[in-house]
């Protein structure tokens, strides 16, 4: 479960299922959300891994055998479905990787291995509970915890049964994960031999671009044909549909930031006035999908599109911040403008 700190000395996001928190440099919602790099954040951990199409393909220069027609698995030239089952076992993205890099075949066969340990990976948040909580939140939606999880809460005589501060004593930085990933990657990197060294960068490339937050890749997240699932209510909003109301103005990040916030206390330090603090959405699980995806889903029309309202309130606060006329200009800024949603 993923919670984003809304009110203490420095907020932060942590997510309970990975025992990972993330830090911010301000302290109250009003102060870090219009700003708009929060939700690239949280977005870039629920977006699909971005992946070259090029490097799904067989490239003969990345493997060590690839230039025989012999598939030279010796020892290993049993029936495909059990080399798919020792890919299945490992636990390690390395270990995926090394077997991907030994032989052409084996490359093919484990490359949706090594994609998937990708799209399940630490830095990624898709299918977790979100939360953007408060210090003050004294209670949470129904249903947000398990029975374990409340007992594991009730247990700790330090955060006075607040999950809040639960998440703030006992989790990891996000910003170390990241970094000790990135590290290890690069040491494994330099064990390798040249040409298996550029294989596993290849390979890579879309971890990088996730731990990295897609910071050179800024495009990808503003993608108009992205779907932000909300899982437990089945329910979406479409890229598409905020690109026409907001353009870029918006991201995605920030349309699921302004509907996951839970406080009982509604100082947020913004202009807007309605209930920011009591979401819709707290507490819920999300993933991103593109379009084509979705599409694809079994169940595509018991799913209600709410892009329309939920886009709006967004908006709505913004707007509060930044003035009637944003995003386009228009009317000037009004310092004493307010604004609440009937949202």
């Amino acid at each position: 479960m993923t919670f984003i700190g809304m009110r203490m000395n420095s907020p932060f996001s942590v997510n309970i299922d990975r025992e990972a928190y993330k830090s911010f440099l301000l302290s109250k919602l009003g102060e870090w959300l219009p700003d708009g790099r929060a939700g690239l954040a949280l977005i870039a951990q629920l977006v699909p891994p971005l992946v070259d199409p090029e490097a799904a393909k067989l490239d003969g220069s990345l493997v060590t055998k690839s230039e025989t027609s012999d598939p030279g698995l010796g020892q290993l030239s049993i029936p495909t479905e059990l080399l798919e089952r020792i890919f299945s076992e490992f636990d390690e993205i390395t270990d995926v990787g090394c077997l991907c890099l030994a032989n052409s075949k084996l490359w093919t066969i484990g490359y949706p291995y090594f994609m998937e340990h990708i799209r399940t990976h630490m830095v990624r948040w898709e299918g977790d509970r979100l939360m953007c909580i408060g210090d003050y939140a004294r209670d949470l939606p129904e249903g947000t915890l398990t029975e374990e999880e409340i007992e594991k809460l009730e247990e700790d005589p330090k955060c006075r049964g607040r999950l809040y501060h639960y998440a703030y004593e006992n989790y990891d930085s996000y910003h170390e994960i990241t970094s000790y990933f990135r590290m290890a990657l690069n040491e494994f990197e330099e064990s390798l031999e040249p040409v298996e060294a550029k294989g596993w960068a290849r390979l890579c490339e879309p971890l990088r671009k996730a731990c990295s937050g897609y910071y050179d890749n800024r495009d990808y997240l503003y993608n108009d044909q992205w779907i932000l699932c909300n899982l437990s209510k089945q329910e979406y909003v479409r890229g598409s549909c905020l690109k026409d109301m907001a353009g870029r103005a918006l991201s995605l990040g920030d349309v699921l930031l302004s509907q996951i916030c839970w406080s009982q206390d509604d100082s947020t330090a913004l202009r807007y006035r309605g209930p920011i603090h009591e979401g819709r959405w707290a507490g819920d699980r999300f993933a991103v999908e593109s379009l084509e995806d979705f599409e694809k889903r079994d169940d595509p029309e018991d799913w209600d599109d709410v892009s329309q309202e939920v886009i709006k309130q967004t908006m709505d606060i913004w707007r509060a911040e930044h003035g009637r006329g944003w995003p386009d200009g228009g009317d000037e800024e009004d310092d004493e403008y307010e604004y609440e949603s009937d949202y």
